[in-house]
């Protein structure tokens, strides 16, 4: 068997040394470790890579110049013009009443023109309490009955059938028809 000649006492450069090396990317000469990478360009370094810089975003478009627009005039500003005495307090609370007016009249449901075979709704005390009850009826029946059948169950409740038999009856009676 044949000995290996060597020393234990190596004074070189260990394992990944390297003398002088130039850098494939830019050309310059380092000294160190290969495995450090270029110490100009930074190629060949661990966990990076060499790019040149990012370019920074291009500026924003000009902005477009500003034109006034026209706008419809505002109930205070129309309530102005036309009271030329008025305070902005006055001109405001115009503002505010003829937007109440226009909320509510948004909200009444649109009703179909009534024909001449249809009866008009009678006004009387006795035919708004009628109807106040059968209103409270439907609630009571829709809201608590069918939610609790125990509550019928127990005796104390009309059946919520019994109740829309009674609301029946009722919508017939002789104070409805007028």
């Amino acid at each position: 068997m044949g000995v290996v000649g060597g020393s234990r006492h190596y004074s070189g450069g260990g394992l990944g040394a390297a003398g002088l090396w130039e850098c494939p990317a830019c050309g310059e000469e380092n000294a160190g470790p290969l495995e450090q990478g270029c110490a100009h360009c930074g190629s060949g370094r661990p966990g990076r890579r060499a790019e040149p810089a990012t370019p920074p975003p291009p500026p924003p478009p000009p902005a477009p110049p500003l034109q006034r627009q026209q706008h419809e005039p505002t109930i205070a500003e129309i309530y102005a013009k036309q009271n030329p005495q008025a305070t902005i307090e006055d001109a405001f609370m115009a503002g505010y009443q003829a937007g109440v007016a226009q909320a509510r009249a948004a909200m009444k449901p649109k009703s179909a023109p009534r024909t001449a075979s249809e009866p008009t709704m009678a006004t009387s005390i006795e035919a708004r309490q009628v109807r106040t009850l059968i209103a409270a009826l439907e609630l009571f029946r829709d809201q608590f009955l069918q939610g609790n059948p125990e509550e019928v169950q127990s005796g104390e409740w009309c059946s919520a059938d019994e109740v829309s038999a009674v609301i029946d009856s009722m919508k017939q009676s002789e104070v409805l028809r007028g």
